[in-house]
């Protein structure tokens, strides 16, 4: 193999696929990535077995071939380079000694032979789908979307995301999925399709955050529910580019989703678990309400965490109709901090505690209009909170467990 290219576009193709490549794997291969040259062509792939990244990018090939080349190795060498000028790759098919020669000087590596590397997924040896649109309905012109069964191949949608839309419903999400190994189906986002919106869902137990939208495509599978794992959702929400997403179907069953981005092809397993009845803990018919200033209420967080206890992480919401205090204190410490902050309450005084790094993180997440308003639902001091923006839009509601006060 010998091909040239410019180190700005390697910088940008491993930026695509490094994601997938492990940092120690008890399979030695997979800390590799593996090079195709051909036709122009260098293709990059890097797999962890549940994440497999493929990207292509333009090279002159003098020589076609293939070889695995040290993952870390060469990407550390790549960002030392720099982002201009270029860099001559050479590899011998037999040795699979590689060599790398660029203005600064050269640099040798010991690559490993590609028949060793995993066998990948099908998926990659189909096309994209060729997709158009009628009005808001998406057409499918060559739909070859899966490894499925014969029989199950009509079965694999395929759905198309702006940019925008994938970036929204993975960035409002992704971030409140569980990290307890043993709750699968909590450590990733639910996906649920339904004609003509789309929700993503996630929690953690103790929040949990739902992200709707509309689509640009409306002809979306009726009822189908997808659990794409915390580093799949990631991955969306950095995607540069609209996505087209394809599944693939075994036994009436997704295994795994496909999602083409340009010249960039990503293939993860998806989350074979049911997902928790969510629909069951948003509370509804509430009749306390709490209405204030996003960026108050969070420089206000800012100060008065300082005084929590660093255990419970607590904070109190002193709630009556003419004063709303935040408040925190630790007893270990003899600590304590109270701020009074602008915004209107409609129940009897009362007193509600929050752990403030998940309410924090939550707040920083709502968008909301010129006026900076959001709000807090709730029946009791002790039961869920529902906190949204303050215009009474859906596309986006959070729910945050309170703590137990004194």
């Amino acid at each position: 193999m010998n091909f040239t290219i410019t180190l700005s576009d390697i910088q940008q193709a491993l930026l695509k696929t490094m994601p997938a490549l492990p940092r120690k794997s008890t399979i030695p291969v997979l800390e590799h990535l593996c090079f195709t040259a051909k036709d122009n062509l260098l293709s990059i792939i890097a797999s962890d077995q549940d994440i497999t990244i493929m990207t292509k990018v333009d090279v002159t090939c003098e020589e076609e071939g293939e070889v695995l080349v040290p993952g870390k190795r060469f990407s550390d060498i790549v960002r030392a380079l720099g982002n201009s000028g270029s860099l001559e790759f050479k590899s011998d098919e037999e040795s699979f000694n590689i060599g790398i020669k660029t203005s600064f000087g050269k640099y040798k590596m010991k690559g490993i032979d590609p028949n060793e590397y995993l066998t990948l997924p099908e998926l990659f040896k189909s096309e994209r789908p060729n997709i158009s649109f009628d009005g808001a309905e998406l057409k499918v012109e060559s739909p070859e979307e899966s490894d499925a069964a014969e029989g199950d191949k009509e079965k694999a949608p395929v759905i198309y995301l702006r940019k925008e839309e994938a970036c929204f419903l993975a960035e409002k999400t992704s971030y409140a999925v569980s990290m307890d190994e043993y709750r699968p189906a909590m450590n990733g986002v639910l996906f649920q399709f339904r004609g003509n919106y789309i929700n993503a869902v996630a929690t953690d137990s103790y929040r949990l955050v739902k992200a709707s939208i509309m689509p640009e495509q409306q002809n979306l599978p009726e009822e189908m529910d997808v659990i794409f794992s915390a580093r799949t959702a990631d991955l969306l929400k950095k995607s540069e580019n609209d996505i087209v997403i394809s599944f693939v179907v075994n036994r009436e069953k997704i295994t795994h989703a496909r999602f083409d981005v340009d010249n960039t092809v990503v293939v993860s397993r998806v989350i074979d678990e049911k997902f928790p009845a969510y629909e069951a803990v948003i509370p509804l018919n509430n009749t306390l309400f709490i209405r204030l200033s996003k960026t108050e209420l969070i420089s206000t967080i800012k100060r008065i965490s300082i005084f929590a206890n660093q255990h419970s992480h607590q904070i109190i919401l002193k709630l009556s109709e003419n004063e709303i205090i935040v408040a925190a204190e630790d007893d270990d410490t003899a600590s304590s901090g109270s701020e009074a902050i602008n915004g209107t309450f409609n129940g009897e005084y009362r007193e509600i505690g929050f752990n403030y790094k998940l309410l924090e993180e939550l707040i920083q997440y709502i968008d909301v209009d010129d006026e900076d308003r959001i709000r807090f639902e709730f029946s009791e001091s002790s039961k869920a909170v529902l906190i949204r923006a303050d215009d009474d839009s859906d596309n986006l509601l959070m729910i945050l467990m309170p703590s137990r006060t004194k």
